[in-house]
């Protein structure tokens, strides 16, 4: 014959005594409005700038190799040594490209997700404070299309945003 165990609830639970509420926040309003969300945009949009530089000055230098070895090569200039080591020269070139393209890529995704890491640690850090009261069950970021009908009286949008900002500037001056 199976046991029955009494459950019982946990001492962290919200609900002791109140009722169950849910608070919701934008978060296209949180991406619009935090400004480390708007600090890391522009840090991964200087990024991509600097990626797409260095590997366009590689590429024109490749290229310019390139012509350099042709123009000698239809010239009839080259021996057959110089034709072999002007391949081997172009393929390390060609090989030092993608390894450098794979590297930058491969750090610019790390640094991406170290931000988005960062930025959800600090919403999730800060909801966590705000909600010290337990004066709600869960607290969910709103994604635009989640959700069908949602009640704007538990809308805690502003407080999300003006608290993380607060928090942010203070941080910043550590």
């Amino acid at each position: 014959m199976k046991q029955v165990t009494e459950h019982t609830a946990s001492t962290d639970s919200s609900m002791l005594g109140k009722g169950f509420r849910i608070a919701f926040f934008e978060m296209d309003s949180v991406d619009a409005n935090f400004k480390l969300v708007k600090d890391l945009k522009a840090e991964l949009a200087k990024r991509e700038e600097a990626i797409k530089n260095e590997l366009e000055a590689l590429g024109r230098n490749f290229q310019q190799r390139r012509n350099f070895f042709q123009t000698k090569l239809e010239g009839g200039s080259m021996t057959q040594t110089e034709i072999d080591e002007a391949r081997i020269e172009l393929q390390n070139m060609d090989a030092q490209y993608s390894s450098r393209k794979e590297k930058l890529n491969q750090d610019y995704l790390e640094f991406a997700n170290r931000g988005q890491n960062d930025l959800k640690r600090k919403i999730e850090q800060f909801v966590k404070e705000y909600n010290a009261d337990r004066r709600y069950s869960f607290i969910i970021a709103e994604e635009p299309g989640l959700f069908y009908y949602k009640d704007s009286i538990f809308n805690i949008t502003s407080d999300v945003i003006s608290g993380l900002n607060d928090k942010y500037k203070v941080s910043k001056k550590e």
